[in-house]
């Protein structure tokens, strides 16, 4: 027997898997992080070109500055967070995003938003 022949028969482990709870906890997680990011993604860019009619050169700097700290502390900072717990750091970091694009949206609603704004958010 194969290991594609075991693949294929319905064991039940796959129903076990939506089964427990950690599991799921997980998966929906990271689906609304995920969901986050791509929005972030479209909504950053869009706000500078239709809200603030940014230049080119603003545009391109924007999509830089989401760069900056994979280039600038990705090593050092992989390394860091290797000692950590994983769990705490995720939901730490998702919180920061969250609060960062609402702070966005915030500054766009009362007419504030600006330019530096995107590129704090960005980075």
């Amino acid at each position: 027997m194969s290991i594609s022949d075991t693949a294929a028969q319905p064991d039940g482990s796959a129903r076990r898997l939506w089964q427990h709870a950690d599991f799921l906890k997980l998966l929906a997680g990271e689906t609304i992080s995920d969901i986050g990011s791509q929005v972030g993604d479209l909504a950053l860019p869009l706000a500078a070109a239709l809200v603030l009619n940014a230049s080119p050169g603003q545009m391109a700097a924007l999509r830089a500055a989401e760069y900056v700290p994979r280039i600038v502390v990705g090593l050092v900072a992989g390394v860091w967070v290797d000692r950590l717990r994983r769990r705490p750091l995720l939901i730490v970091t998702n919180i920061a995003r969250a609060l960062l694009f609402l702070a966005v949206a915030i500054t766009a609603a009362v007419g504030l938003l600006r330019i530096e704004v995107l590129y704090v958010a960005g980075v």
